[in-house]
């Protein structure tokens, strides 16, 4: 009769045994699902972070110390900008808007010389650039960059480039190719191919943006 009770306590114990083995092998297994799925859940995480830090990243840039932000209106996209300047007597912060990457425009039409700045300017055209409104829309921005910097705006005719730097002369003429040269101490020459007068001129006006913007800080 010992034996027997004996025996059916060794059973007993056995089955505690595998049943205590059987729960550490159940928990060790859910251990693990649970490890995996927070190891999924930081991926997933990190990587929407990564996504999202490179999606911010590409619109938000600066060239030569000014701050440019991408951003779309309608299927429009734009490059803007702020410069703070003194407009009739005083201080205030004015928005301009790009049509082309600054960095592109860097990239692709040749700038030769250095952006100089005095107190009056003249644009000159030499050919008619109305390509469907950019001529207009170019030549603005770059004159009301050269107003609300305080640069008077003198008028084209019978002026030339000035030997004595009395004036900045800026020369937009038809070419074969487009780019912007400095031609002497305060005289430029813009040359547009095939109706590229809107990065034409946005590649000067991101010259003078960034020197304006040194200028100011300095």
């Amino acid at each position: 009769m010992a034996k027997k009770n004996n025996s059916k306590k060794k059973d007993k114990k056995k089955k505690v045994k595998i049943a205590k083995k059987t729960k550490k092998i159940e928990i060790s297994k859910e251990n693990k699902i649970l490890r995996n799925f927070l190891l999924i859940l930081l991926g997933v995480f990190l990587l929407t972070f990564l996504i999202f830090f490179l999606i911010n990243s590409n619109k938000t840039f600066e060239y030569k110390g000014v701050p440019f932000e991408k951003m779309k209106m309608g299927k429009l996209v734009l490059y803007h900008t702020t410069l703070p300047v003194y407009y009739q007597g005083t201080k205030t912060t004015y928005n301009f808007y790009l049509r082309n990457d600054p960095r592109a425009l860097k990239r692709t039409i040749p700038f030769d010389g250095e952006f100089i700045i005095n107190g009056g300017v003249v644009f000159n055209a030499t050919s008619e650039f109305g390509c469907q409104g950019y001529g207009a829309i170019a030549t603005e921005n770059l004159k009301q960059l050269y107003k609300v910097s305080g640069v008077t705006l003198l008028s084209s005719e019978g002026a030339q480039c000035d030997s004595e730097g009395r004036y900045v002369y800026i020369e937009i003429n038809s070419a074969n190719s487009t780019y912007v040269r400095q031609t002497n101490e305060t005289c430029y020459e813009i040359g547009v191919k095939n109706c590229e007068i809107l990065p034409a001129m946005e590649r000067f006006m991101i010259e003078a943006l960034a020197k304006i913007n040194d200028m100011l800080n300095n």
